[in-house]
């Protein structure tokens, strides 16, 4: 990525420009929404994993006071639920990278008010999520597309 900049852009905001990063993960996992999440989510999961593992135990125990055809049959479902088991922990995993992701898109919009107040008492220019490396907040000053537009049509 290139960056370019111009007199407005060094100049910004009496003669400085001053750049604040935030990293919205970290405030999320760190809030208490965050953590309440975080501890409905690992509850959900672990009650998940309790039912097929106690269903799991309950074949294992029927298989021991089987013979023959049965005992097959309930060694195919035991191991049809300790693929159970495995899917539910990969896919709660994918689930939570998602819900967290919508999470903290939400949490964004509660925390924008936040930074426009920090980010005037400390004379910031532009604050950016320094994990995605995205603008969440910036001032005008900073925007130079005019400027790129008139040069551009210029030549």
């Amino acid at each position: 990525m290139a960056f370019c900049h111009t007199e407005a852009v060094i100049h910004a905001h009496e003669g400085h420009t001053k750049v604040g990063t935030i990293d919205l993960e970290h405030v999320f996992a760190d809030s208490e929404q965050g953590t309440r999440y975080r501890k409905e989510f690992a509850k959900e999961t672990e009650t998940l994993g309790n039912e097929v593992l106690a269903e799991a135990r309950v074949v294992s125990y029927a298989i021991k006071n089987s013979q023959g055809t049965a005992k097959g049959e309930l060694e195919t479902k035991l191991a049809t639920l300790k693929e159970k088991y495995e899917y539910t922990v990969k896919d709660r995993a994918v689930e939570d990278q998602q819900l967290r992701t919508d999470r903290i898109t939400k949490l964004e919009a509660k925390v924008i008010p936040i930074l426009e107040t920090i980010k005037i008492e400390g004379d910031d220019n532009l604050i950016i999520n320094n994990k995605q490396g995205i603008v969440v907040l910036r001032d005008d000053v900073l925007d130079i597309t005019d400027q790129v537009i008139e040069q551009l049509n210029g030549e």
